[in-house]
């Protein structure tokens, strides 16, 4: 961002009193903090492209180079982010599927409480209470 910061000076410098509506081209007035991956890395290659046609004051080549590394830099973060992510969405698939198990075999389960200890019988409370079966009435999944 120092980088990015530092091409928006040279380009408000050459462009805010002579060509005010080129400093869109180089992201000046976007809010780049709040914007998505796609929209950023978007406009900073188009800024990397323009510095090729139009030259900034202070901005050389090496800090160019600079730049260019900067932002392959980030997107390769973006890389790692998305392995974590598919990673992490891999988990959570695995585990509504443990949770789909459960409740299956709990359902088993309680039916086979409802068998063994109807809710006509008064004295099977306890029992049904264990099972989180309904006291008074018949279980029905």
């Amino acid at each position: 961002m120092e980088l990015l910061r530092e091409i928006h000076a040279a380009a408000r410098q050459k462009f805010a009193s002579t060509a005010p509506e080129k400093l869109r081209d180089y992201g000046i007035g976007a809010h780049l903090g709040i914007l998505s991956f796609v929209n950023f890395t978007g406009i900073a290659e188009a800024i990397y492209e323009k510095l090729d046609d139009e030259p900034l004051p202070g901005i050389n080549a090496a800090k160019q180079a600079a730049f260019r590394a900067a932002l392959d830099a980030y997107k390769n973060t973006d890389t790692r982010q998305n392995a974590s992510r598919s990673t992490a969405s891999g988990l959570r698939a695995q585990r509504d599927e443990a949770l789909k198990a459960i409740k299956a075999a709990r359902k088993t389960i309680q039916f086979a409480a409802e068998a063994q200890w109807p809710s006509s019988k008064p004295e099977n409370k306890a029992a049904r209470e264990a099972f989180q079966l309904p006291v008074s009435k018949p279980y029905v999944g």
